[in-house]
């Protein structure tokens, strides 16, 4: 696929990083293939990322110590309303296991016209769900449940950090972020899936080679916390 720059000069790409110096820079140069306008939140890393950002001159933003994932997605998306005119924002993982072609493709459905946000999923395509590791397919399959039973979302895949977001939408519905742990993910997928806006779940791939996944006892601990001191 040929990608179209102009097409996509009216989205920004977000990318939440903590101590990513060995990935972060090849992933730009994959992302800017396609996209003109990027920004890094550096959530308080320790391995030379932040200086790595500067050096190669990348729009960045910097947080003094490490506030989670959520925090650096609230500041990104802060960014994206207040000082930014872009209709729509990508949140992109800065791990490498995202695929910039698959963020293209979000944003050519969303340019239909007929959706206000579009979620990446790795259970709608056969071929990507037999890419998902055994012991990671489990604490998916784990977090669904814990996302139905407790936030009343009924998604193949909330915990999947790339998506692009109208801009009302990211204004009026997703801000303020509540949650800056692991729980962050189904906070936006809940907001999304509980408006009266329109969303879609769409296909994409996770490239696992080399990548470290949570672990399926994090995912019911998870679930019990929430059961017993909630």
């Amino acid at each position: 696929m040929k990608p179209n720059k102009n097409l996509n000069d009216d989205v920004l790409i977000l990318i939440p990083v903590l101590n990513e110096a060995k990935s972060i820079i090849p992933l730009i140069q994959d992302l800017k293939n396609f996209f003109n306008n990027i920004l890094v939140v550096d959530d308080g890393s320790s391995d030379g990322t932040s200086l790595l950002l500067k050096e190669n001159k990348i729009n960045s933003i910097t947080h003094i110590i490490n506030l989670g994932q959520g925090a650096a997605l609230e500041t990104g998306l802060n960014y994206f309303i207040n000082y930014s005119d872009f209709k729509y924002v990508i949140t992109f993982d800065g791990d490498g296991q995202h695929q910039a072609i698959d963020a293209h493709k979000l944003n050519l459905e969303i340019n239909k016209g007929k959706h206000n946000a579009v979620l990446g999923s790795r259970f709608i395509s056969e071929e990507s769900i037999k890419k998902i590791p055994f012991l990671k397919r489990i604490t998916l399959y784990l977090a669904r449940i814990y996302e139905r039973v407790f936030y009343g979302v009924n998604l193949s895949d909330a915990h999947n950090g790339l998506r692009i977001l109208e801009r009302d939408l990211v204004k009026n519905i997703i801000l303020p972020i509540k949650n800056y742990g692991m729980d962050h993910a189904t906070e936006l997928s809940a907001k999304v899936f509980h408006s009266n806006l329109k969303f879609i779940e769409y296909p994409v791939f996770i490239n696992y080679k080399g990548k470290k996944s949570q672990s399926p006892i994090n995912a019911i601990n998870i679930v019990i916390n929430k059961i017993f001191y909630h």
